[in-house]
C-alpha cells in the first residue's frame, strides 16, 4: 500500500482509474455485478479474460466471462432463465434483456449442485485440451461423493463437455472442493471423500493424460431457445475404434423437478440425429411408433411419455449432433439425453443433459 513501511499495511486502497464506476460514491471498487455466489475465478493469460463460476440457487449453475460494468442478472435471472424470487422457480426467457449478460455455459441440477470455476488450460500434459476452459462440479448431489470435471471448447457460448476419467470411463468418487494451477499451467484438483470441514479424506490430484489420451464426452447445456433456427442442439463424440450402441431421448412432457412437473415444457418433442458433416442419420417423433420400440423398452430407460422421442443406434467413432425441435410448432422446455454403451450391458448410464426451450425450425 502507498506510504506503508516495509512489512506493514495501511488502511488505504487503490481503485484503478479504468474501473467502470470510479468517482461514484460507494461503488468505486465494483467491476461487475449481478452474481449470486461466485466461487473461484481466474484470468486466462493468453487473452486476459476473467472467467468465474457462479453457483446457482435451485436450478442452474453457470460460467461467466466478466466484463467491466456489466450486470449478470441475479436475482432477475438464474443462468439464462427468468428467476422468480417469490417461490424460487425459473421459467423460459423468451425476450432476453440485453442489459443482463447471459452465461457462456450453464447446466441444471440434474448434473450437480455447485459449480467450481477453473482455468483455461495452457499446460503441456494434456495436448487435447489446450485452450479449453476446465472447471468442476462439487458432486452430483450432497448425499454421496460424485464430483465431475467439465470443460468448454472456448469462451464463447458453447456446450458443456465432460472429461472421461481413464480408459474405462470410471467415476471420480470424491467431492471436488477446488481446482488449482501451477506455474507451468498444469491443473490440480482438491478432492475429499467427505463434504464437510471435518472430513479427513482429502487429497490433491493432478490431471495427466492416460494412454491413449482421454476421450472427451459431450454434455449439452441449458439455454433459451427462441424461434427459427434456435432449436435445442446437443453434440457428442463417440470414441474408440469400434461402434458403440447408445440411446438418444428427446424429453418434454415428463420433465419434472422435486416431484412437480416443470412449467412451460415442450409437449411433442421431435428428435433428429446428424453425422459430423450434417447429414441426417435418423429422426423420431413419438418413440412408441418406432420400429425399434421393443429394443428401446429392453434398455429399461424408455421415455415415460408416448409423445417423447427416442433413437437407438450403434454409432461408429466420430462426432454427432442431436437436434430437438417441436413437432407441433409450439415452444417449451426440452431435454436431450444420451446414454453410453454401458446401459445396454446393464451398467450405469451417462447422459447429455440440456434443459432448454425448444422451438420449431
Amino acid at each position: 500500500m502507498p506510504g506503508a513501511p516495509s512489512g506493514q499495511f495501511n488502511s488505504g486502497i487503490l481503485v484503478p482509474n479504468s474501473n467502470p464506476f470510479v468517482g461514484k460514491p460507494g461503488v468505486d471498487e465494483i467491476y461487475a455485478y449481478g452474481f449470486r455466489n461466485p466461487f473461484r475465478f481466474s484470468f486466462d493469460p493468453a487473452t486476459d479474460k476473467l472467467i468465474v463460476g457462479d453457483v446457482g440457487q435451485n436450478h442452474v449453475e453457470e460460467i461467466d466471462v466478466v466484463q467491466a460494468g456489466k450486470n449478470y442478472g441475479w436475482n432477475k435471472k438464474e443462468g439464462s432463465f427468468l428467476f422468480h424470487p417469490a417461490n424460487g422457480s425459473i421459467s423460459p426467457n423468451p425476450a432476453s434483456n440485453p442489459a443482463l449478460i447471459n452465461p457462456i455455459a450453464e447446466y441444471g441440477h440434474e448434473d450437480g449442485t455447485a459449480v467450481l470455476g477453473g482455468f483455461v488450460y495452457r499446460g503441456t500434459a494434456l495436448p487435447a485440451v489446450v485452450g479449453k476452459y476446465l472447471f468442476a462440479e462439487l458432486s452430483q448431489d450432497f448425499s454421496a461423493p460424485g464430483g465431475r470435471l467439465f470443460f468448454l471448447d472456448s469462451l464463447a457460448r458453447n456446450p458443456v463437455r465432460e472429461f472421461q476419467l481413464g480408459n474405462d470411463d470410471r467415476e471420480l468418487g470424491l467431492f471436488i472442493k477446488g481446482i488449482g494451477e501451477d506455474t507451468e499451467g498444469e491443473i490440480y484438483v482438491l478432492a475429499d471423500s467427505g463434504i464437510g470441514p471435518s472430513a479427513t479424506g482429502g487429497r490433491v490430484l493432478k490431471l495427466v493424460a492416460a494412454p491413449p489420451s482421454p476421450a472427451l464426452l459431450n454434455l449439452s447445456t441449458r439455454l433459451n431457445v427462441g424461434t427459427g433456427e434456435n432449436v435445442l442442439i446437443g453434440g457428442f463424440i463417440v470414441v474408440g475404434s469400434t461402434g458403440k450402441p447408445g440411446l438418444l431421448r428427446g424429453i418434454g412432457p415428463s420433465l419434472s423437478a422435486d416431484g412437480a412437473s416443470i412449467p412451460g415444457r415442450i409437449t411433442d418433442p421431435l428428435l433428429d440425429l446428424h453425422d459430423g458433416s450434417g447429414g441426417m442419420i435418423a429422426s423420431n417423433d413419438d418413440w412408441v411408433n418406432s420400429s425399434d420400440k421393443q429394443k428401446i423398452i429392453n434398455t429399461g430407460v424408455q421415455p415415460s411419455d408416448n409423445k417423447e422421442s427416442a433413437l437407438l443406434r450403434t454409432l461408429s467413432p466420430g462426432a454427432y449432433t442431436a437436434v430437438l425441435r417441436s413437432a407441433n410448432a409450439s415452444n417449451g422446455v426440452g431435454l436431450i439425453e444420451r446414454t453410453n454403451r454401458a446401459i445396454l450391458a446393464g451398467k450405469r448410464r451417462k447422459h447429455l443433459y440440456p434443459r432448454v426451450c425448444a422451438d420449431r425450425r
